[in-house]
Formats: C-alpha cells, sequence, structure tokens
C-alpha cells in the first residue's frame, strides 16, 4: 500500500510539475511578444504638475475643534477632494449645500449643482461640472467614508450616521455646527458694503483698486447669501468713492447709459476697465521709449553735440628742384615727437640736455 501511495503522488507531482512548465512557457511567449511590439504601448510620461495630488490628506479634526480650526480643516478636506478630477467643482456645490435648511437628498444635490453651473456661466462662460457624473448614492457614500474617519470623538458621536452615510448631509451639519451662518448675514455684508462709500478717492489708480474691492465683496456677499447683491447698491457705491477727474469724464461720455440704467453698475466697470488697460498701455510705451538712465541721456547727447573734426587729407610730397626730383625734407609735415610746439628739434626750449626744467632757455 505504500509502495502504490508513493507512485500516485509521484505522478500528481509529475503532473503539477508539467503543467507549471507549461503555464511559465505561455508567460515567456507573453513576454516576448510584449518586448518585440507586438500589443506592447510604450510608457508616455505625462509632464508633472508643480504639486503633487498625492501629497493632499485631510488630517483629523483637532479635539475640541474651535471655529477657526475647522475652517483649517473644512479647507484642507476642499482641496483634497478638488485635486480628484471626479470631484472637480466640489468646493462650490458643497458651498451651496452648506446653506440649504433641510435635509440634503438628491434632488437638493442637483438643485446645488445647476446653481453652481449657472455662476460659473455667468463668470466664466462654461460650465463647471457635469450634473449626470454626480451620482448621490455613490458620492454620499464616497463623501461619508472621507469625512467620519477623520472626525474627534465629540464630532463623530454627534453626527455618525451608519444607516444612510449620507455625506453631504454630514457636511452640512458639520458647518451648522462649527460655523453656522448668521440669520443677519445679508444685512451686515450690505452694510460693509455701504460703508466703502464713505470716501472718495484722490485719483484714478486708486478708484481702480477699489472697484476691485467692491467687486470682491459683491461676489463674497452672492456665495455667503446665495442671491446676487443688488445692482444699483453696487452702481451708487462706486460711483460715491470714484475720484472727481474720473466721475467728469464719465459725465461727458455719451457712449455711457444713465446712473439709474439697470445695467450701469456693468457698464462702469467695463469702463473703468478700457482706461486702465489704456493707461497702462501708454505707460508701458513711454518706459519703453526712456533711456534706461540719466547718465546715458546726457552721454548720447554729449556725442551728438561733440564736434566731429575730420583729419585732413595728406599732401603731395613737394618736389625739390635741386635734388633731381627727390621731395623736400623741409616742405613734409612733422612726424611724431617733431611737431611745433611740442619739444621738437626747432624748439629753442625743449633740445634737451640735463637738469633742465621746462621753460629753459638754451641760446
Amino acid at each position: 500500500e505504500l509502495t502504490e501511495l508513493l507512485s500516485k503522488s509521484r505522478t500528481d507531482f509529475d503532473r503539477l510539475a508539467a503543467n507549471v512548465r507549461g503555464e511559465f512557457v505561455k508567460v515567456r511567449g507573453e513576454m516576448s511578444e510584449a518586448a518585440s511590439g507586438m500589443g506592447f504601448k510604450p510608457r508616455v510620461d505625462k509632464p508633472q504638475g508643480l504639486v503633487d495630488s498625492r501629497d493632499f490628506k485631510v488630517s483629523m479634526m483637532p479635539e475640541s475643534c474651535n471655529a477657526e480650526q475647522f475652517k483649517k480643516w473644512r479647507h484642507d478636506a476642499l482641496i483634497f477632494l478638488e485635486a480628484h478630477p471626479k470631484w472637480t467643482g466640489a468646493k462650490k456645490v458643497l458651498g451651496l449645500l452648506r446653506k440649504v435648511a433641510r435635509i440634503v437628498d438628491a434632488e437638493v444635490m442637483r438643485k446645488a449643482i445647476e446653481d453652481a453651473n449657472a455662476e460659473c456661466q455667468e463668470e466664466t462662460g462654461s460650465l463647471l461640472t457635469d450634473p449626470d457624473g454626480w451620482n448621490f448614492f455613490d458620492r454620499s457614500r464616497e463623501l461619508y467614508q472621507l469625512l467620519s474617519v477623520k472626525l474627534n470623538s465629540s464630532a463623530f458621536a454627534d453626527f455618525k450616521d451608519e444607516d444612510q452615510m449620507n455625506g453631504f448631509e454630514l457636511w452640512r451639519q458639520l458647518n451648522k455646527s462649527k460655523d453656522p451662518i448668521r440669520q443677519d448675514v445679508a444685512f451686515h455684508l450690505e452694510l460693509a458694503i455701504q460703508s466703502m462709500a464713505s470716501t472718495r478717492e484722490s485719483n484714478f489708480e486708486s478708484t481702480y483698486n477699489r472697484m476691485l474691492e467692491i467687486d470682491k465683496a459683491s461676489k463674497n456677499y452672492k456665495s455667503v447669501v446665495g442671491e446676487a447683491l443688488d445692482k444699483q447698491l453696487l452702481a451708487r457705491v462706486l460711483y460715491a468713492v470714484t475720484d472727481d477727474d474720473t466721475t467728469a469724464l464719465l459725465d461727458r461720455d455719451e457712449k455711457m447709459c444713465g446712473k439709474d440704467h439697470e445695467d450701469f453698475y456693468v457698464r462702469f466697470k467695463e469702463w473703468l476697465n478700457e482706461k486702465f488697460e489704456k493707461q497702462a498701455g501708454r505707460t508701458a510705451v513711454r518706459s519703453h521709449q526712456r533711456p534706461q538712465s540719466t547718465a546715458m541721456q546726457v552721454g548720447a547727447l554729449a556725442a551728438e553735440a561733440k564736434p566731429q573734426v575730420e583729419e585732413p587729407p595728406p599732401a603731395e610730397p613737394v618736389q625739390d628742384p635741386w635734388a633731381e626730383g627727390a621731395p623736400d625734407p623741409w616742405a613734409c609735415r612733422p612726424c611724431g615727437d617733431q611737431g611745433w610746439g611740442s619739444g621738437g628739434f626747432l624748439d629753442a626750449f625743449g633740445k634737451g640736455g640735463k637738469d633742465r626744467g621746462p621753460m629753459a632757455c638754451w641760446n
């Protein structure tokens, strides 16, 4: 019996070894085909960006998390989501969801995506994200899995939702608890924008910078409140801070609409931007045409004013009638150190000698 068992085991082992050798031959053949180019696609190295998305991480929420710490934690979570192509537009969508006053479901999520696309279309002329790519069940569970494991013990005990695992609702509840939106926030933001009109600027550069501040404040109002601020109010504030020279030019412009027109604020911003671009272009041209330094300018003017002395052409040597056509040695110009008045041999004060100073007479 032992002999039969050993024989059977040896037969099974040989069969297993044959199968393994066959698999090795098959794998070796596939590798050879791949190496020879059959079905092999060369690797294309994509250019690396400045920031590696693998470096983005969501840290644990601190214990006893205050409002400032929560804002930092929320910022890191949004950056992590936006780094993933699947979650493009998450910052704006989640920013709208934190303002809703009901439990977030598929309908609320889709409405937030539509509002985010509308805002992006108005600002940039393109859609932010594809609504059909946002499946509520998959996205809500994925967001819950990301956020729930990063909560501190108290926040997890308060907001855990093991049954529904609704990440969007968890996001809304966290913001409502840690960073609630004031009930009268619209009034205070509007009052802050109106207070900008208390001081009139003195020049166009200050006016243009104040216009940028007003426009930034209006965008912040829309992102926090969820509605756009009245354009008539923005127009009155912007006109009140504009310097006198700019308002005078604006009032004389026949192409500009009236101050009561509903598009006056938008047209006013366009007018200021065009004026800024023209002024910046003229400044660039002047700086390009200006010499690099005052010293270069003075040197160039001095070089232009310096008279150009032309050397007279060499005169033909005078023939000596007594030397059978040879040049007259006394008629040519002095050479080298033989110039008149420069210590030549014909100068009585420069005949040379020992211990003789300047202006010494040798006669």
